[in-house]
């Protein structure tokens, strides 16, 4: 699982924005890593031949996939598979390339880094922090991003308009960062390419209502086949974690037809994930992780006290 590949200058300044980026030689080692280790790197469809079929052999098997349509895929994930000709997959939310996202988390970053002090009122409260620091403003950026993510999707973009006015977090500015209708075409014209549906909105999905999962599952699906195609067969839960998708959720995006759904929990996928093809989890790649312990089953092991078939 991985967000966004940048150029080892152009990270993020903050913390939480940092974590969900690696840089291209991380992804390049990991590619490598794969390589070396025998593994199969396969796409999101043989995953599931072999899963339903038991098509399995000696090696390991790989799926790459990048979550949130970040135009990154484009400019450097897409050249470098080329280069090894292998396969990924990358999850869209069409409000990314519709332009009708408000990056917040981006432009949070801006504000708490050009500021030494914030202070906003929000449902009867005000909310007063400290960032002169860097380790205020890390701190600052994570209990805001709390409070976003703890709203109602009808109350988030009225807490972003607060922030805009009192603290001037203009979400509009970075439409650039989101791939565009016309690379997401040319991405899924590649046969190494496979783009799955990653939501509308991005939101979480376990705090809608049965109808408007519904709307969110089968409207982005629709509107990338409209702007493709080609058919979508993949998706990708916004968050991901215990709190984001449950078995409502999984049942719901089986129900609609979807062939592979992945979550945010961290561990591997065995034979028995068959029976949980809308519930598969994945291991989030990082800068400076090893490796080899990535991939050796030792953090999902503790995390879940050694539960071994993880999904929801």
């Amino acid at each position: 699982m991985l967000h966004r590949v940048v150029p080892v200058d152009q990270h993020a300044r903050l913390a939480m924005n940092r974590g969900m980026e690696v840089s291209v030689p991380c992804l390049e080692q990991a590619i490598d890593y794969c390589i070396a280790k025998k593994y199969d790197i396969i796409s999101l469809g043989e995953l599931k031949t072999r899963l339903i079929e038991k098509k399995y052999n000696d090696n390991h098997c790989v799926c790459f996939t990048f979550d949130d349509g970040y135009r990154d895929v484009y400019t450097h994930v897409l050249p470098l598979f080329r280069q090894y000709a292998l396969p990924f997959a990358a999850y869209i939310p069409t409000s990314f390339p519709d332009h009708t996202a408000r990056m917040w988390w981006y432009a949070l970053e801006d504000v708490i880094c050009a500021s030494t002090s914030l202070r906003f009122a929000w449902k009867q409260k005000t909310y007063t922090f400290s960032t002169a620091s860097l380790v205020e403003k890390n701190s600052a950026f994570y209990a805001i991003r709390c409070l976003i993510l703890a709203q109602t999707a009808d109350e988030i973009p009225k807490l972003l308009d607060v922030l805009h006015t009192t603290c001037g977090m203009d979400t509009t500015r970075y439409q650039d960062y989101a791939l565009t209708w016309d690379q997401i075409r040319e991405l899924n014209n590649d046969p190494l390419v496979t783009i799955g549906a990653h939501s509308v909105h991005h939101d979480n999905l376990a705090r809608v209502s049965d109808d408007d999962l519904t709307f969110e599952l089968t409207e982005s699906r629709r509107i990338i086949e409209q702007h493709t195609g080609k058919s979508v067969h993949h998706f990708c839960y916004p968050f991901g974690d215990a709190g984001s998708v449950a078995q409502r959720e999984c049942a719901r995006t089986e129900q609609c037809g979807y062939a592979t759904a992945v979550t945010t929990r961290h561990a591997h996928i065995f034979p028995e994930h068959a029976a949980h093809l809308c519930a598969l989890p994945r291991i989030e790649l990082r800068d400076n992780v090893s490796l080899d312990v990535l991939m050796s089953g030792a953090i999902s092991a503790l995390q879940y006290n050694g539960k071994k078939i993880i999904t929801i």
